[in-house]
């Protein structure tokens, strides 16, 4: 289902990132553009990290496609089509209340410090999941499933 893409800014936790490959791959994504800072995807792993990645991406790690990206505000704004922020902090527009596109980039921010300003900045549209907990927001790889839960349920003409 690739008809949209999917951009992760600076992840900093390792098993964020294998559930979220688990999770682009149940929804039937094959890739990923990713801003590396932390070095968490690399050619080779060692022996913990590679069990890691079996047990808690089911393997789906390995068949997700990093695309590297190096110069993030360039990537993002030489982009063709629309870039959606997903918002942490409850400023943009509901997620249900949201229409995505074929031609959509959605940004997901690292987990500490979200999608810089000079990245949002670029963003044609931002979008939240609307939270009622005292919680400020939730983990990075549960918002990227949430999202495409509710990208795939839109696409199926439900939404």
């Amino acid at each position: 289902m690739e008809w949209m893409k999917i951009f992760l800014y600076a992840p900093e936790d390792f098993k964020n990132l294998c559930v979220i490959a688990r999770s682009l791959e149940c929804f039937g994504f094959t890739h990923c553009c990713v801003y590396d800072p932390h070095q968490l995807i690399r050619q080779k792993y060692g022996k913990s990290y590679a069990q890691r990645i079996r047990t808690v991406s089911a393997g789906a790690f390995f068949l997700i496609q990093w695309e590297a990206v190096e110069r993030p505000r360039e990537f993002v704004g030489a982009f063709s089509g629309r870039r959606v922020a997903m918002d942490s902090n409850q400023n943009g527009v509901p997620l249900k209340k949201f229409s995505f596109l074929p031609s959509d980039l959605i940004i997901f921010g690292s987990e500490r410090s979200g999608i810089p300003p000079e990245i949002t900045s670029l963003c044609d549209a931002m979008v939240t999941i609307p939270t009622v907990g005292l919680t400020q927001s939730l983990n990075l790889s549960v918002a990227v499933s949430i999202v495409l839960a509710e990208m795939g349920r839109y696409s199926q003409g439900k939404g």
